[in-house]
């Protein structure tokens, strides 16, 4: 059993080195507040043959941003991943107090896990400086995946409105089918980015 396992783990490396290698992946840029949810999305982008991760922005949202920091190279570390570059981003919104979610990952934002201090540093650019770097780098448009508050997006585009030009699209956390998990609609990125348009 344990050889089948070890067989099936290298042929699907295999197949993910083989994917990459070809092109056939598509290049994404996830940008996150790392908690216990964007934890899995992000073992999903490093993993996933059809899933090129050119880098990881960080922002505050379910823990301060130093805290996002370190778990986002605590994931990549223990997922084995290669060294993709991550930025520190926003700290607070651009209108509004910086809120937590404490209450649901933990102080840590990993469920108060102990998990190690990650030997990998991250860049030393900011946030929006290296997802300009890399969108426009890319030799295919790039997909970004924010599954945070969108602050690091909105000065992005407002900032460097020439990245549009190697977007291919934006997908994003947010909405809900019946009741958000902040407030009656939304999510919680979803209804802070929401409060920054309005008040904008």
């Amino acid at each position: 059993m344990t050889t089948h396992r070890t067989d099936r783990t290298d042929r699907t490396h295999r197949t993910d080195r083989s994917e990459r290698s070809e092109g056939r992946a598509v290049p994404v840029i996830v940008d996150c507040d790392t908690g216990i949810d964007d934890a899995l999305a992000l073992l999903l982008a490093v993993r996933h043959p059809a899933l090129d991760l050119r880098a990881v922005t960080c922002v505050a949202g379910n823990t301060d941003v130093d805290g996002v920091v370190r778990n986002t190279l605590t994931v990549l570390e223990q997922a084995g991943a290669p060294e993709i570059p991550v930025a520190r981003g926003a700290e607070r919104p651009l209108i509004e107090a910086v809120r937590t979610a404490r209450h649901v990952h933990g102080r840590d934002g990993m469920g108060d896990l102990g998990l190690p201090a990650p030997a990998r540093r991250p860049a030393d650019v900011d946030a929006v400086t290296l997802l300009r770097r890399e969108i426009l780098a890319s030799p295919r448009p790039v997909t970004l995946i924010p599954t945070a508050p969108a602050t690091n997006i909105a000065l992005l585009l407002r900032t460097h409105p020439e990245v549009t030009r190697n977007i291919e699209r934006i997908v994003f956390m947010g909405g809900a089918v019946a009741t958000g998990n902040a407030t009656p609609s939304p999510s919680s990125t979803s209804g802070t980015t929401r409060r920054r348009r309005r008040s904008c």
